[in-house]
């Protein structure tokens, strides 16, 4: 499965390259619309599930830059210029949470190590976000001012995760009673 997750990304590679050589906004082919539209179903799902994050996003971006060309362009430029700062408060979060979590020595006698890992939404789920909020909001109001068309605007755009590995509690304690802890 992860080969044909792999081969997937190479054959959108392929088109992206060939459309770009040619002319970005030519017609594109039955054959392009179905390859991108099978890597957004079932390769960057499938892709997701085998842990392979990575690949997914690389997946989402090429198939969304082939598919949907006009919002691909928006997106991106919006990546652009909120993608700086949203990479900058992710770090800082990151950083703050880091700091705060470390200084507690109640759980720092607890753990035996502490990660905090800290990512960006990339522009095709960014996309995703932006639609389902402005459809709200439709529904909600009329307003769909260009204010909302902004990165800072989808309430989860930067992610955090906590890594915690427990300590051993005590010599007799198992290593899944440890893991179960964390």
């Amino acid at each position: 499965l992860g080969i044909r997750v792999v081969a997937c990304l190479y054959r959108l590679d392929g088109l992206v390259q060939s459309n770009h050589e040619m002319n970005e906004y030519t017609e594109r082919t039955p054959q392009v619309v179905l390859n991108a539209r099978q890597a957004l179903k079932i390769y960057a799902p499938l892709a997701q599930r085998l842990g392979l994050n990575s690949l997914k996003a690389k997946i989402e971006d090429r198939a969304f830059r082939l598919l949907y060309r006009r919002q691909y362009d928006v997106a991106q430029t919006l990546y652009t210029e909120g993608g700086p700062l949203m990479q900058a408060l992710s770090s800082y979060l990151s950083g703050q949470i880091t700091l705060s979590l470390r200084t507690d020595p109640v759980l720092m006698e607890q753990l035996e190590d502490l990660q905090v890992v800290s990512r960006v939404k990339e522009p095709y789920s960014f996309w995703k976000k932006l639609l389902k909020k402005r459809l709200k909001s439709r529904f909600k109001s009329a307003d769909l001012s260009p204010r909302s068309l902004a990165i800072t605007e989808v309430n989860d755009a930067v992610a955090l995760r906590v890594i915690v590995k427990a300590k051993q509690s005590s010599s007799d304690e198992t290593p899944t009673e440890t893991r179960a802890r964390e």
